[in-house]
């Protein structure tokens, strides 16, 4: 499910515009990126743990 997806499916769920689930959702991801920033780490409970880390670069054939 990309970003538009979860926007519709929350406006329809809720039977709303999708003006306050855009907003929200917006202001999640900006809050978890600036988390990343500051520290690398990032926690919503009951939603989610995230970090930055390192990653090999993937070699396609």
């Amino acid at each position: 499910m990309n970003k538009l997806q979860l926007i519709d499916k929350i406006s329809a769920d809720i039977d709303l515009s999708k003006v306050l689930p855009s907003c929200t959702l917006g202001m999640l991801i900006e809050f978890i990126s600036d988390s990343l920033k500051d520290d690398g780490l990032g926690a919503v409970i009951c939603f989610g743990t995230f970090s930055v880390r390192d990653r090999l670069i993937a070699c396609g054939s």
